[in-house]
């Protein structure tokens, strides 16, 4: 290695499951767009040894050579799948979306997912206190009215 180059680790998670000898050549040539691939290993679990869909990339990137640019999230080999990845010195990430276009304290997924469920989580206490109980037990009233 040289002074132009860049040693990166990146953690990888959301890893489509596939057997070991088939997945690490399909990361190798998803990740050798993004630099000189040094290492790569998939995680799995101590008691069993399953996969547990996490693994690690190391790149060396020359600073001379054009490489494309990491992305919170990847393209997998997967149609419509993407591998989400964090590696040191990158900016801050959504924690929800996984995006580096906004963080999790502006995140429109995460508001609205919490603000809905406090505004259901009221609406069914208001209903329960204040409706009429024939609306939610109906064959309770009716069978009791006959």
């Amino acid at each position: 290695m040289d002074k132009n180059s860049e040693v990166i680790r990146i953690r990888i998670t959301n890893i489509p499951y596939e057997k070991d000898d088939k997945l690490k050549p399909l990361m190798i040539q998803l990740f050798e767009k993004y630099g000189s691939i040094l290492e790569i290993g998939l995680h799995h679990t101590v008691d069993g040894g399953w996969f547990n869909g996490r693994g690690y990339v190391t790149l060396v990137k020359d600073k001379t050579k054009n490489y494309e640019p990491l992305t919170p999230q990847i393209p997998s080999w997967e149609q419509g799948h993407y591998l989400h990845i964090v590696w040191s010195n990158m900016k801050p990430i959504c924690n929800y979306c996984h995006v580096d276009y906004h963080t999790r304290v502006n995140c429109p997924v995460s508001f609205v997912r919490f603000s809905v469920m406090e505004g259901h989580l009221k609406l069914i206490q208001q209903r329960i206190l204040f409706a009429d109980v024939s609306v939610f037990f109906p064959t309770f009233v009716s069978a009791k009215e006959k």
